[in-house]
Formats: structure tokens, C-alpha cells, sequence
């Protein structure tokens, strides 16, 4: 593929750079479609992908996570002829998609250079951080407050807005230095905050989790440049709750500690709704959209189940959910 575009590797390195930042910004904007289409935003996926792929050279994909995704779209394609649903067999073909464009954003990623790496999800992380703030003080109907007061935009809502920042407070947390103390700590308070408007329980424990394995690991080969790190995290946190502070008005509307503390009622009843699904369900799974619980706080009354393993097993069955327990192992 690297043969096919005929550019110096200048040319080649502004490709990369173009198209790695153009799929972090499809990602943290994933509700884009609801104002361009499915075949509008599918359409931007493929426009910046062509360009990316022909920058690299392909390299062999790994066994286990190859294998998973074929065996998860083959339980979505036998869900689809068992159901004689249509839309399953939609999924099936989306999820090979998914898998390739998973693929190619990893050997893209693959061939940049970490200076550009960084420099990508700064400009993206700021992006999202500047369309909340000028959603929230200009544009009111563009932001997005959930009934359980969950903060979003019209293209990012909550549950999607998280993952750019969990992502990229990982990579700015990794690449803190001491030499750059004020950057990192900016860039690691802007991912944490895009956290915390979110109130996603998900992002707030793994980000958490990850943190402190993280740390306890550097602390065993290096203490000093760990202490410095640690130094940087609670420094760019205490902004971030600063900065969130403005987003919910007081410290004790701060939504993820609230739903942490609270327990949550509908995603216990949520799961109860899947076991009762599930058993009704033969091997092969009911098809896509069966893992459907009544929930209270949407429109109309009905909310996915929000765990991918039941989601995988009512709606493909037990290959499908085989398909997605290796994609993740692997």
C-alpha cells in the first residue's frame, strides 16, 4: 500500500499526522451522525482511511484478535439466519468494518512519530474541551444534559465523551515529564475533565485503576520519576475538578462520585432484564436490539443493556459472545 501514494516523506509524515487526528476526532464526536447520517459519517471514516492507508505498509494482524472478530461477525450472521433478521446480518458486515478500521488505525499509529502522536490527541482533547464550552456559554441547544445530569454535546453525547478523555489521560499521564510540567499537567486536567462532565463510573475506575498500576510499576524501576508523575496527576486532577467545579456549579453535583456512592438502581434492573432476556434466547441469541431494558429516564421508555458481554450473548449468542471474549483476551 506504501507504493501507491508517491510522496517524500514529509508528504507521507503530514498524511499520517492528517488522518490519525482526523479518526481521533471521529471517535470523540461519534454522535456526528446524528447530524450527517450513518452513510455521512461511514462516508468520513472511509474519506480519511483511503488516504491513511495507502502512507503505510500493511503487517501481519495478530492471531487472537483477527479470530475473534471473524468468529464474532459469524455469530451475528447465524443470529441474522436463525432470526431472519435483516439488521443482524447489517451488524455482522459493520463489525468486519470495524475490525479493518481498527487494523488500519493501529499501523497508522504504528508509523508516526511519537511527536506527532502527542501532538493529535492535544489537538483533539482541546477540540472537544472548546465545543462543551461553547455549547455550554453560546450555543445552548447544542449541549446535551442527560435526565441523571450526565454533560455532553449534540456530537459527543455522555457515554461517548468520556472515551477521548479516558484516552487521552492515559497518554498524557504516560508521557508526563517534570521538564514539561505545565503541559502535562493542561493536557492531563482537560482529559479528566471531559471524564468527570460525563459522570461515566466506567471511565472515572479504569482511568483510577490504571493510575495506580501504572505507578506502583514506575515506582519499582525509578521512585524519584514517579513521585514526579504523581506530582503532575493529582495537580492536573485538582484543575480538572476546578474546571468541573464551573460545569456543575457546586463540588457536590459532581455526578461520577454521586453515582459511585449511590449505587445504581436502573443498571441493576438493567441486568436482571438481560438474565430474563437471555434465558428466553436459544444458543444462537435473539437477534440485534433484543438486549432491551424499560428504563425510566429516556423518552421512550427503553435503554440498552449496558454491558457488552450480555449485549454479544442476546443478540448473537453464544459464538458471537465466544468471538467477543477473545477479541478482548487477544
Amino acid at each position: 500500500m506504501g507504493k501507491i501514494l508517491s510522496c517524500g516523506s514529509g508528504c507521507r509524515r503530514t498524511i499520517l499526522k492528517t488522518t490519525f487526528v482526523g479518526i481521533l476526532v471521529l471517535a470523540a464526536f461519534g454522535d456526528l451522525r446524528n447530524l450527517v447520517g450513518s452513510f455521512g459519517y461511514w462516508f468520513a471514516w472511509g474519506a480519511i482511511l483511503f488516504f491513511g492507508c495507502f502512507s503505510v505498509r500493511p503487517k501481519k494482524l495478530g492471531l487472537l484478535p483477527t479470530v475473534g472478530f471473524l468468529i464474532l461477525a459469524l455469530g451475528f450472521i447465524l443470529a441474522s439466519l436463525v432470526n431472519g433478521d435483516p439488521a443482524t446480518l447489517y451488524q455482522a458486515a459493520k463489525l468486519i468494518v470495524i475490525g479493518l478500521l481498527v487494523y488500519l488505525t493501529i499501523l497508522i499509529q504504528s508509523n508516526m512519530a511519537e511527536s506527532d502522536v502527542e501532538q493529535a490527541f492535544r489537538v483533539v482533547v482541546v477540540l472537544v474541551f472548546l465545543v462543551y464550552w461553547v455549547a455550554r456559554l453560546l450555543i445552548p441547544f447544542w449541549r446535551v444534559e442527560l435526565g441523571d445530569g450526565r454533560q455532553g454535546v449534540i456530537i459527543s453525547y455522555p457515554g461517548v465523551i468520556w472515551k477521548i478523555g479516558f484516552f487521552g489521560f492515559l497518554y498524557f499521564v504516560v508521557t508526563a515529564n517534570s521538564r514539561r510540567l505545565l503541559t502535562s499537567i493542561c493536557f492531563i486536567s482537560i482529559s479528566a475533565f471531559l471524564i468527570l462532565i460525563d459522570g461515566s463510573r466506567t471511565a472515572f475506575i479504569l482511568a483510577l485503576g490504571c493510575i495506580v498500576a501504572l505507578w506502583f510499576r514506575w515506582f519499582a524501576f525509578d521512585a524519584r520519576a514517579a513521585s514526579q508523575v504523581a506530582l503532575i496527576v493529582v495537580l492536573g486532577a485538582l484543575l480538572a475538578s476546578l474546571l468541573a467545579s464551573l460545569a456543575f456549579e457546586d463540588f457536590n453535583d459532581f455526578l461520577v462520585f454521586n453515582r459511585l456512592s449511590g449505587g445504581d438502581e436502573h443498571r441493576i434492573a438493567m441486568f436482571k432484564e438481560a438474565l430474563r432476556i437471555l434465558a428466553a434466547c436459544g444458543t444462537l441469541g435473539c437477534g440485534w436490539g433484543s438486549a432491551m431494558a424499560p428504563n425510566d429516564l429516556l423518552a421512550d421508555g427503553y435503554m440498552v443493556i449496558h454491558n457488552a458481554y450480555l449485549d454479544a450473548l442476546i443478540d448473537g449468542g453464544m459464538i458471537a459472545f465466544l468471538g467477543l471474549l477473545i477479541v478482548t483476551l487477544g
